[in-house]
């Protein structure tokens, strides 16, 4: 798709419109899948460009399209993206849910990349709840297991890259730098199943 291909150089103008033609021609002829694709990138378009409200309708659009159609992939990446704009919103708690549907997914589809990523994501907004031990466990296996993995973050993952290294400088300014590795160290001890079961159970303190 030319459209994806300009979103990944970071031609935005020239993605949203290829897109958008995508859609038109996809809605015309009734094909849902390319609908649900076209509409996830325009959906990550207005996530980069801070259209949140155009996002929430793509992004919702893409889900309620995935389980129509029965797409587990889809609707674990719509959960992710979605859970992304939650962040933007800065509404943690509603991010965290999206995150751990998405990881239920990943891990029912055997993904494992994509459950590290949905760990990624669910320590960041672990972080900005103020839950820095388990954010350091959590991001300290994300971390090991993209080493086992062999699948270091790269540009085109725009949700985590730019931000990962100043948000684990936080959590250790904020956690002290023994409890921060104590935690970190105890997450790189987790397997992904482990993690992942560590994830799932993490609830509000407030639903406590």
């Amino acid at each position: 798709n030319l459209g994806l291909v300009a979103l990944m150089r970071g031609d935005i103008e020239q993605a949203t419109g290829m897109l958008e033609e995508s859609l038109t021609l996809a809605r015309r002829r009734g094909d849902r899948s390319s609908v649900a694709a076209a509409q996830g990138n325009l959906g990550i378009i207005a996530l980069q460009t801070g259209q949140l409200d155009e996002a929430d309708a793509s992004l919702r659009e893409v889900l309620a399209l995935a389980r129509q159609m029965r797409d587990k992939l889809w609707t674990s990446t719509a959960l992710l993206n979605l859970g992304v704009l939650a962040c933007d919103r800065d509404d943690y708690l509603q991010a965290l849910r999206y995150f751990q549907q998405s990881l239920v997914i990943c891990r029912d589809l055997g993904n494992r990349l994509s459950a590290v990523s949905c760990l990624e994501e669910i320590g960041a907004s672990l972080s900005e709840m103020e839950r820095l031990e388990d954010a350091a466990r959590v991001l300290g296996a994300a971390a090991t297991l993209r080493v086992d993995l062999n699948a270091p973050l790269m540009d085109v993952e725009l949700f985590v890259r730019e931000e990962y290294e100043p948000r684990l400088q936080s959590i250790r300014d904020r956690l002290g730098e023994e409890p921060f590795q104590r935690c970190w160290s105890q997450g790189q001890g987790m397997s992904l199943e482990d993690a992942i079961g560590f994830a799932l159970a993490i609830r509000d303190e407030s639903e406590s």
